[in-house]
């Protein structure tokens, strides 16, 4: 079942993590709301904060999600302020 799981990410350690475990800086968990606006609106922007593993600056990351139509599936691409 890969439902909610990081299936394509340039990092290898990344992949088959199921994103709405994920936390950011602040403890929170950004892709549960970005599967849930992804399956009630299609596509759409979040910003959380991100630490780099091994480091302590934080970093405000933008990412804009889609889902493919007619798959279960979000795409997601972000970046760095």
């Amino acid at each position: 079942d890969n439902v909610g799981k990081m299936l394509a990410h340039p990092s290898p350690r990344f992949l088959g993590f199921p994103m709405k475990n994920y936390k950011d800086a602040d403890g929170k968990t950004p892709f549960v709301e970005v599967i849930e606006v992804a399956n009630s609106k299609g596509s759409g922007w979040k910003n959380y904060k991100f630490v780099e593993r091994g480091k302590t600056e934080i970093l405000l990351k933008h990412v804009y999600f889609s889902k493919v139509t007619g798959k279960n599936v979000i795409v997601v691409a972000g970046y760095y302020e």
